[in-house]
């Protein structure tokens, strides 16, 4: 506070651990062959402590110049990186909230950039985005690592039974492989823009 008695405005300034930590966040990679990739997964404690030991990755809501962003998030603590958020094409050039969805892009192997996206489970009021985001990314394969419910809900059910309409993309599921452990669906994609439909096959 001034001598006056004024709020000095707040500036969240960086501690050092925080500085490398962000570093290390952006910049930090170990490039394995596929032999060591292989090894690595068939030892899961080493993976595991591996994963632990990466820094956590807290994003200051102030740093999303986005109003009532918080309305797409799941979790208010959970929030996509600035620097690689993906960015949807905007529905309405005014409204910046049609270009937010709690996204980022990942590097791939060998540092390809925008290899894969990683996002939350969609919500009721987010589902719509997802799709959209699917179809603009033309995203070749959707791989969903949570069920729907784990104790509380993680993600709604997103896709149809046949066939969804969701904002301007339509969903139409081709068929159904029940395994073991896991489910696939072979998707088509439809987006009807300007009078001409266009097709995507996942």
């Amino acid at each position: 506070m001034s001598s006056l008695g004024n709020v000095e405005p707040f500036v969240a300034v960086p501690t050092p651990r925080e500085k490398v930590a962000m570093e290390y966040l952006q910049s930090a990679s170990r490039i394995l062959t596929r032999s060591q990739l292989r090894d690595v997964v068939a030892s899961s404690h080493l993976l595991q402590s591996e994963f632990m030991e990466i820094p956590m990755n807290f994003v200051d809501p102030k740093e999303i110049d986005i109003p009532r962003h918080g309305t797409k998030n799941r979790y208010k603590t959970i929030l996509p990186n600035p620097l690689s958020r993906v960015c949807l094409r905007p529905k309405n050039v005014t409204d910046s909230l049609s270009t937010y969805i709690n996204a980022n892009y990942i590097r791939g192997y060998s540092g390809r950039e925008k290899a894969f996206i990683a996002t939350q489970g969609p919500m009721i009021n987010t589902v719509n985005d997802f799709w959209q985001m699917v179809w603009q990314e033309d995203s070749p394969v959707i791989v969903m690592i949570t069920k729907l419910k784990e104790k509380n809900e993680k993600c709604v059910l997103y896709w149809p039974e046949k066939r969804g309409i969701y904002g301007k993309v339509e969903v139409l599921v081709i068929n159904v492989n029940e395994c073991d452990n896991y489910t696939v669906r072979n998707l088509v994609l439809k987006v009807r823009l300007h009078g001409y439909s266009y097709l995507q096959s996942r």
